[in-house]
């Protein structure tokens, strides 16, 4: 593919606007379900009826903006996703299968990250008319927070296996191999909390230490760390084309971008 290096340029500009607009849709989704929804630390499987009721009745509008500004949030792994397959692409070895079943991944992932603030939206909405109904829309939309769909270990080991072969020196790579054995890390992780269907108490219900809080505690952590990354290497990538020199050929850019030949005119 023939690319101008202006247009290289202002792609990889286009892509640190998207990586700071996920930051801001990541915290919308916060702010939405811990701030406003007060869902930390999240309501025990066990809650009574009332219980439930109480959640949703105690602070109706401002659950409801909660689940507005979540829903907004839910959108981050579109563009996120995009990003990654990007950089993804750029140094996958022949035709970027894997970085395409990142991003396909990623975008049906995005589906189950809006539906639980969407259930629980609805169980807002009709908790004064059929309080039963609204709790079993309660209960399934934390079913679906903590339960991981398939897609998500998919999309995560697509990630970790660029990350051991490409042929980009780690020092300036999106997906440096410390990358790789935490993006490994979280996506052997969800194993365990496929036992929140089965069980309401204990360290794999859906409050309980496996399932919520070790992977509430990773998921920030490893999304700053692949962001920065990320980050990094577009730095450097800008550098490496800013001093191409006109007379250079296509090939030799290149390789100085990802160690396989990308034209640049």
């Amino acid at each position: 593919m023939l690319l101008d290096k202006n247009d290289v340029l202002i792609s990889n500009q286009r892509q640190r606007t998207l990586i700071y607009i996920c930051f801001g849709l990541y915290l919308a989704f916060g702010i939405g379900l811990f701030g406003f929804m007060r869902f930390f630390p999240p309501p025990p499987p066990t809650s009574t009826l009332e219980e439930v009721v109480a959640i949703y009745t105690h602070h109706l509008p401002i659950f409801q903006i909660g689940v507005i500004l979540a829903l907004i949030g839910s959108a981050v792994m579109l563009p996120w996703s995009l990003v990654i397959y990007i950089q993804m692409a750029r140094v996958e070895r022949g035709y970027p299968v894997l970085a395409l079943l990142q991003l396909l991944t990623g975008a049906v992932g995005t589906c189950f990250m809006w539906m639980p603030p969407m259930l629980w939206g609805y169980a807002a909405f009709s908790i004064h008319r059929d309080p039963s109904v609204a709790m079993a829309f309660h209960e399934l939309g934390w079913i679906f927070m903590v339960v991981p769909e398939v897609f998500w270990p998919i999309q995560l080991f697509s990630i970790v296996i660029i990350a051991f072969t490409k042929r980009e020196d780690d020092r300036y790579s999106a997906f440096p191999r410390w990358v790789g054995y935490l993006t490994a890390l979280m996506a052997t992780e969800p194993i365990v909390e496929y036992g929140a269907i089965i069980f309401k108490t204990g360290p794999v219900a859906w409050n309980g230490l496996l399932s919520w809080y070790i992977p509430i505690g990773l998921w920030g952590p490893w999304v700053l760390s692949v962001s920065i990354s990320i980050l990094r290497s577009l730095k450097h990538q800008d550098h490496l084309l800013k001093s191409v020199r006109v007379e250079q050929t296509p090939t030799s850019v290149g390789m100085l971008l990802n160690g396989e030949p990308l034209h640049v005119r």
